[in-house]
Parts: structure tokens; sequence; C-alpha cells
């Protein structure tokens, strides 16, 4: 200990750091032998100034930064819309899957086969009675029977193209909400005169719009915005594009997949039956006027 002290009081010149230097490379010899090396490194001939030192300039750590930031600009727009539809499909599959559920398992409870079958057909502008019914199969925590203000929810969405549509959700029967903050509105399909481009004139199915997080936003259809068919089996479609006005038997190259372009036909179901309507491989969606290759267009959702 003497001898260290010695040692840095002899030769004070040297640094610290060329003193920790030395113990490491040393590994632990003794003193004395420190003196000998700190003698070689204050050799005039031997510098420790003119030991190699390696690092960045500022001018280097600029740049980099510079070309970080212009790439992150490039492409953080992808990722965040990548990341987006992600969540989105991964939300519309959650919903398809609890709305199936919710209604076959009323079905279940009531030992029918088919949703037409069920007591909130007979009584879709009734609250209570959709709302006793509801409550069986889904975790309701407030809803239109206990007087859920309607008018707190958006009246305007916005659709992919970041156009506007308009939504009545005070015009609905009945509306619930999940534990999640998800608010359900079921939509009668009556078959009026002037339907609004968004109903599906189809008796004995229910339209469900859904939106993901109440009155907050970004109240866009796909993200926290999506609407839903109700086959009479209770299998959930997704008719989203439908309710945006973007996809239509006028317009039915708007549909953006398949499961909206098939769902079409349930616009266009009438007493003659289901029309034909197919996806192809281009992404076009074609109303066909006669059966043609329907044995070949997969699986169709009039029900």
């Amino acid at each position: 200990m003497l001898n260290l002290i010695y040692i840095i009081e002899t030769y004070s010149q040297i640094s610290i750091f060329m003193l920790s230097y030395l113990i490491i490379y040393n590994g632990g010899k003794k003193v004395k032998n420190l003196k000998k090396d700190i003698k070689l490194l204050t050799n005039d001939k031997i510098s420790y100034y003119k030991i190699p030192h390696y690092a960045f300039t500022l001018a280097e750590v600029l740049i980099t930064l510079g070309i970080i930031g212009v790439v992150a600009a490039m492409t953080m727009p992808t990722l965040i819309n990548q990341y987006q539809e992600k969540v989105a499909e991964a939300k519309n599959k959650k919903l398809k899957s609890l709305l199936a559920n919710g209604y076959k398992l009323m079905m279940a409870k009531e030992e029918v086969l088919t949703l037409n079958e069920l007591p909130i057909m007979s009584n879709l502008y009734n609250p209570s009675v959709l709302s006793s019914e509801h409550k069986k199969a889904f975790q309701i925590i407030d809803d239109t029977n206990s007087n859920f203000d309607a008018s707190t929810l958006p009246t305007e969405y916005t659709t992919s193209d970041n156009s506007t549509f308009s939504f009545n959700w005070e015009s609905l029967p009945y509306i619930f909400r999940i534990s999640d903050g998800s608010v359900f509105g079921i939509e009668p399909i009556d078959k009026p005169e002037n339907p609004p481009t968004y109903v599906i004139a189809i008796q004995n199915n229910l339209q469900i719009a859904v939106d993901t997080n109440g009155p907050e936003g970004p109240n866009k259809a796909g993200q926290d915005f999506f609407g839903f068919a109700l086959s009479d089996i209770g299998t959930a479609i997704d008719i989203t594009s439908i309710y945006t006005g973007e996809c239509s038997p006028t317009n039915p190259n708007g549909c953006p997949n398949a499961e909206s372009c098939q769902a079409l036909r349930l616009f266009l179901k009438n007493e003659h039956g289901c029309p034909y309507v197919h996806y192809d491989e281009d992404g076009q969606c074609i109303i066909a006027s006669s059966m043609g290759n329907y044995q070949y267009w997969g699986p169709h959702y009039c029900m």
C-alpha cells in the first residue's frame, strides 16, 4: 500500500487512467514491477500520447444520426400503416368471433337452429326483450334499456380514402356496450321503400354496427368502426365497406375483399333466390347474371 502511494506521489504527472491501465495490464503483478512500467511509459520514446486512440468525430456522429433520421422518416409511415392493418384485422376477427359465438349461444339456450327462431327476431323494436335476451349471451355493462346515451357516440366516420359517411346511432332500436368498451348497435332488416345504401334488404337477418371505443377517435371505418351481417345460422360477415358505401351493387369493384363481395349477395337476394357473385384472382368483384362457373366460386353467404 505504501509503495502504491509512493508511486502516485512520485509520478503525479501520470494520469489516473494510465495507472489503472497498468494495474489491469499487469494482471495483479507486484507494485515494484509497476514502477518499471511507469518509467517506460513516461519515456519520451514511448509516450502515453503516442498510444493510438480510436473514436468517432463529432461530424461523423452527426452524419450518422442524420442518415438514421432520413431512413426513419421514410419507413415509419409504412410501418405504422402495417401495424394499424394488423390491429384492425385482429379486431375484425375478434368481433366476428364474439358475435357468432354470442348468437349461437342464444340459439343453443333456446334450443333452436336458426336466428329467425330466436325471440329477439319478433321483438326487434322492443328494448326490454332485446336487453334480456342479449344479456344471456354477452357481458353487457350498459344498454338502451338502462338509458344508454347514444348521443355521446360519433355521427360521422371516415373511410379508407378519407371521405366521410354519416351514421345515426340514435335511430337504432337497441344499443349495448360490453366490458372492453365496444358498442354494438342492432339494426333490424325491414325492407323499407328507400333503404339507406348500407342496409341489406333481406329478411330474417341482422346488421350490427360496432364502435370499438365509443366516442373516442379515430372514428374510422376498419379501425374502430365495423359493420357485420348475421346470417340465419349465426355466421358473422364483415360488411364494413357496405356501410361506408364503398362496396355496393352499383360499384362492386369498391369491395376490398372476397367477404365484402360475397356480402353483396345479401343485398341482391330476392324471391328468386341468391344471385351469383364472384371475387376473382385480379381482385374484381363480379356480379353474374347466370350461374356459369358457380360451382368453382367457393362458399357463398346467402343463407
